[in-house]
């Protein structure tokens, strides 16, 4: 056995295609292509020479060659027919180049990603192209030159550098939705609350308005006084993601007549309103809590100890029975991430959102459906871009993929509070879209005025009952995720 080692140059293309996969293409040029073919030619009159009765070759169309004669033929082959060739590739070298502008390279002459302060790479990627040999002592000189660099800096630039105060989409005892069950149960026992049971206490309000909800525009975290959300663990076995999508709940606490905290208990999905009492107790085991207590049957068989970790958090564990079989570990908050959004929080966003410009919404935007116990993955993807329409005039249009199944086209009109996109299905259905921020948009996929709404349970995951109009929409949220190539004839 023997290989042809061929040092490429910059033929290869990374994208993304209509489905926010990563799309890759390469094609050898005619310079790699006869390289290859040369190589191939020496290889296979040497083995011819040494005795071989036949030689197998890497292309499909001329896997076995078995006399000198045909190698011509197998050459030819190599240079008009590259698709059926296999290859392989060691070392890749070139991906997040150096270069002096980030029109044409991800980096520049000190490794730092541009558009970044202070992040950096030092690996064989930054090669402005392959070198053509095992790249390992390169890469550990361009990684020591940029190391000593870093540290002749440190003082004057990087120490200055602001830290940021966001974790992220890290598990944190103080941001527990992105946490597993374990990681929960360890925060509940660790937690000594110093809080009492008027730290429960909500908005005296019935329903959203700027007293008790506001987005911070910076962060994208949603304060929510209404209700306690409750926001099961990230785990990903088949009850827990049953859970995430078909269950959910809130709480909701005021004091009565009698000065004591009480509450209400509602999952999602379900119209149940269990009523509760909560009180402050210590409980061997667990130390201080809030034990709240269900009033009425069948709920009464039912409890949930809770610790406060702060005036947005809350853990909570729900018991069985006395002294009590746990059910499962639990999260609260009233201050959560925009992608913990409820169907009441979209409502309420998008009633106080603006019409975006048409020029604005040029590029490719990932759409995320929205319900009140948990978001879809990314379902589906837009393009928008001006083109022409029937009648010469300029006008944005809309590509639209969803599902990974179903694709098609969309007009885009220009109203006077939102923006509104039809489709090819004469008008049964249509979106309305508003604009967050620069990066955001928030939409609703309406159906025309339907019987539907006769049967349709209310809370349905994804589908949400607009009353006014008589109608049902789907409520989503889209991030833009690239400009370039939302413009036709461009690759993604």
């Amino acid at each position: 056995m023997a290989g042809i080692v061929v040092r490429d140059g910059n033929v290869g293309r990374v994208a993304l295609t209509n489905t926010g996969r990563a799309s890759v293409s390469y094609e050898p040029s005619i310079k790699e292509l006869k390289a290859i073919a040369k190589g191939v030619e020496v290889l296979a009159k040497m083995w011819f020479a040494l005795g071989a009765r036949r030689v197998v070759s890497s292309h499909r169309a001329m896997a076995i060659v078995d006399n000198e004669e045909d190698v011509p033929k197998l050459i030819r082959k190599i240079i008009q027919d590259p698709k059926n060739l296999l290859l392989g590739s060691a070392h890749p070298q070139s991906g997040n180049r150096i270069g002096k502008s980030p029109a044409d390279s991800v980096l520049d002459s000190n490794c730092r990603v541009y558009g970044f302060q202070n992040l950096f790479v030092c690996d064989a990627s930054v090669f402005p192209s392959s070198v053509g040999v095992n790249p390992q002592i390169s890469v550990m000189t361009v990684a020591s030159i940029i190391a000593s660099r870093i540290i002749r800096d440190w003082d004057n630039i990087y120490a200055e550098l602001p830290l940021s105060k966001n974790l992220g989409n890290t598990c944190a005892v103080v941001q527990p939705m992105y946490c597993s069950n374990n990681n929960l149960s360890k925060f509940f026992v660790s937690v000594k609350s110093e809080f009492d049971t008027d730290s429960l206490v909500n908005s005296s309000k019935n329903q959203i308005d700027d007293s008790n909800w506001r987005l911070d525009p910076e962060s994208l975290m949603i304060y929510n006084n209404l209700q306690w959300k409750g926001i099961y663990s990230r785990d990903s076995n088949i009850q827990n993601t049953l859970l995430l999508y078909f269950g959910g709940f809130w709480k909701r606490f005021n004091k009565n007549e009698k000065d004591e905290v009480v509450g209400i208990t509602h999952p999602y999905e379900v119209p149940v309103f269990a009523k509760n009492k909560a009180t402050q107790k210590e409980i061997e085991g667990f130390g201080k809590v809030i034990l709240l207590e269900y009033l009425d049957f069948p709920f009464n068989q039912f409890y949930d100890v809770l610790k406060i970790v702060d005036e947005y958090t809350m853990l909570g564990k729900a018991f069985m029975g006395t002294p009590g079989r746990e059910i499962l570990t639990f999260s609260m908050s009233r201050k959560y991430p925009f992608e913990f959004m409820t169907e009441e929080d979209h409502e309420y966003l998008y009633s106080k959102s603006k019409r975006p410009s048409l020029e604005y919404m040029v590029g490719i935007w990932s759409g995320r459906l929205v319900s009140d116990s948990g978001w879809s993955d990314n379902v589906f993807r837009f393009k928008y871009y001006f083109d022409t329409d029937d009648k010469g005039r300029n006008c944005l249009k809309n590509d639209y993929v969803f599902g990974n199944i179903l694709a098609g086209a969309a007009q885009v009109t220009d109203l006077e509070d939102h923006v509104e996109m039809q489709d090819a299905t004469g008008g049964l259905f249509h979106d309305e879209i508003r604009r967050v921020n620069d990066n955001i948009l928030i939409g609703k996929y309406y159906s025309r005025k339907s019987f539907i709404l006769d049967w349709l349970p209310q809370g349905l995951s994804f589908l949400h009952a607009d009353s006014a109009r008589d109608s049902v929409y789907l409520p989503y949220i889209l991030r833009k995720v690239g400009y370039e190539s939302a413009f036709r004839n461009q690759l993604g």
